[in-house]
C-alpha cells in the first residue's frame, strides 16, 4: 500500500492520468492493515460483465485501443525523476532479470513437459533485446486497469493499479 501511495503521489506531481492520493494510514487498529484513500473518479472499466451492457463495435474498440497505446506511450514519456520516482527500480539488466524470472517461475510450477515452452524459453534467452532507455513502466497495463470516460469510451480518465510499476525498459510494458 505504501509503495502504491508513493507512486500515485509522484504521478500527481507530473499530472499523470491517475486518481490523486489523499491519505496514507499505517495505523493497524483502523482496518487491520495499512491503507490509502484516493480520489473517487467515475468511469467505465472494461471487464467481462460489461460485455452485455456495452456495444463495443470494432470501430469503437479500435479507438479505445489506439487511446490505450497512446496513453502507454505517455506513461513511458513521464519524467520519473521529476515525479520523485527514480528509486523505484533498477533499469540496468531489467530485461535479463524478467526473462530469467519468468523461466524460474515456470520451472518452479511445472507439472508437465511442454516442448514448445522449452523452445520459447530458449529463444527468449538468446534473443533478448539490448536494454533500451529507462522509463516508468506500469507492468500490468491492460484494459481492466484503464478507466474510460462514460461519455466517450475512447478517452482514458485514469490508469489504476500501480503496485507493480517500476523503472525499466518500456518494451517490456508493451510486450
Amino acid at each position: 500500500m505504501g509503495r502504491e501511495y508513493q507512486v500515485l503521489t509522484g504521478l500527481a506531481r507530473v499530472k499523470a492520468r491517475t486518481p490523486r492520493p489523499l491519505l496514507y494510514c499505517t495505523d493497524l487498529t483502523i482496518i487491520g492493515a495499512p491503507f490509502y484513500v484516493m480520489e473517487r473518479l467515475h468511469g467505465v472499466i472494461l471487464r467481462a460483465q460489461y460485455q452485455k451492457e456495452l456495444t463495443l463495435a470494432p470501430d469503437l474498440m479500435r479507438r479505445i485501443s489506439l487511446a490505450a497505446v497512446d496513453n502507454l506511450a505517455a506513461i513511458h514519456a513521464i519524467d520519473y525523476q521529476a515525479a520523485g520516482l527514480a528509486d523505484l527500480g533498477r533499469p540496468e539488466g531489467y530485461i535479463e532479470r524478467q526473462v530469467e524470472g519468468w523461466t524460474r517461475r515456470y520451472r518452479n510450477a511445472q507439472t508437465d513437459e511442454v516442448p514448445e515452452l522449452e523452445a520459447i524459453m530458449a529463444w527468449l534467452a538468446t534473443h533478448r533485446p539490448a536494454t533500451g532507455s529507462a522509463a516508468l513502466i506500469h507492468n500490468d497495463y491492460k484494459y481492466d486497469n484503464l478507466m474510460l470516460d462514460p461519455a466517450n469510451l475512447a478517452e482514458i480518465v485514469a490508469v489504476l493499479d500501480w503496485e507493480m510499476c517500476t523503472i525499466g525498459d518500456p518494451l517490456m510494458d508493451l510486450g
